[in-house]
């Protein structure tokens, strides 16, 4: 950022974003290790293999807003020529 404080609304969206991300997160990982907890103790999946699905679930399962956005415009200039 820079000293124009005009930016500070922005400034400020992007820390809320942010948090929610951050909460979101947090509720996926707490469910996901929850549930990985559960059938590693039933035997049914080793501990290796949960962790290799808590990590890929937290890192493939939320795509930013941004790259939506810019998804959907792409699409529709596609759909436009």
């Amino acid at each position: 950022m820079t000293d124009d404080l005009g930016k500070i609304a922005e400034a400020m969206e992007i820390g809320r974003a942010t948090l929610a991300n951050m909460r979101q997160n947090l509720v996926i990982a707490v469910l996901t290790v929850v549930g990985l907890l559960f059938v590693v103790y039933i035997g049914s999946i080793h501990m290796a293999g949960g962790m290799l699905v808590h990590q890929s679930l937290m890192r493939l399962l939320r795509v930013p807003k941004r790259a939506r956005a810019h998804a959907a415009v792409h699409r529709a200039e596609r759909v436009a020529v």
